[in-house]
């Protein structure tokens, strides 16, 4: 079994149908955790504990992550084996997916000047908040783990607003705070609805990368 993790109910849907089509959807399970690396690290921890008996074969971070390379176009996938061996990777190479690095960050890094200086420091590719602990109880527990994450927000981008606001507890998005937030700031709201296309692209392109991926793992012979 191979355990999908993304951070937002929405990045989940982007699997729900690519799974219930594929006859490997029986042996990839999708798990929400809510976003920032403690949310992450809390929600993999116990899916582990879990399946302590019959531990995953790999775990695949995806979603949702913002550019720090400025060559990178909005919706474009970025590929990262974190330990190696991952099942499968070269499926995603050849169907327009490509190699790079994630930098984790402890916050939401929102304006181009910190991804800007973000990519001059680190020389990665893109930043989320998840993938920092994912490798890190990946490599505890001796398990293959990657990324795999469309930009939504490119280098050279603001997002709209600060989307820490808009969070609950449990690292979801309450979507009363974030029509708040727009309301209180009415001039933001074409930049949310460009912020909402580039996703979609994003999204479109994550499902033509893992369609494939999916229906590789059920043709293995080992499947």
């Amino acid at each position: 079994m191979i355990l999908i993790l993304v951070a937002m109910p929405e990045e989940a849907g982007i699997f729900s149908g690519l799974l219930s089509a594929s006859t490997a959807g029986s042996g990839v399970q999708v798990v929400v955790t809510g976003m920032g690396r403690e949310r992450a690290g809390e929600v993999l921890e116990g899916e582990l504990r879990r399946l302590e008996d019959t531990p995953p074969e790999a775990v695949l971070l995806s979603g949702y992550a913002g550019g720090l390379n400025p060559d990178l176009k909005t919706g474009a996938v970025i590929f990262e084996d974190l330990l190696g061996d991952f099942p499968s990777s070269g499926c995603f190479l050849s169907h327009g997916v490509r190699n790079g690095r994630f930098h984790s960050s402890e916050s939401i890094v929102r304006t181009a000047v910190e991804k800007n200086q973000l990519f001059a420091s680190t020389g990665c590719d893109a930043v989320d908040m998840e993938s920092g602990a994912v490798a890190g109880a990946c490599r505890r527990a001796g398990i293959p783990a990657a990324v795999l994450k469309a930009v939504s927000d490119p280098a050279g981008e603001d997002l709209p607003i600060d989307f820490s606001r808009c969070l609950n507890s449990r690292g979801f998005m309450d979507y009363r705070r974030l029509s708040w937030q727009l309301a209180i700031r009415p001039h933001r709201i074409p930049s949310m609805i460009r912020l909402s296309g580039w996703t979609r692209t994003g999204r479109n392109n994550l499902r033509r990368a893992v369609g494939p991926w999916i229906d590789s793992i059920s043709t293995r012979p080992d499947a």
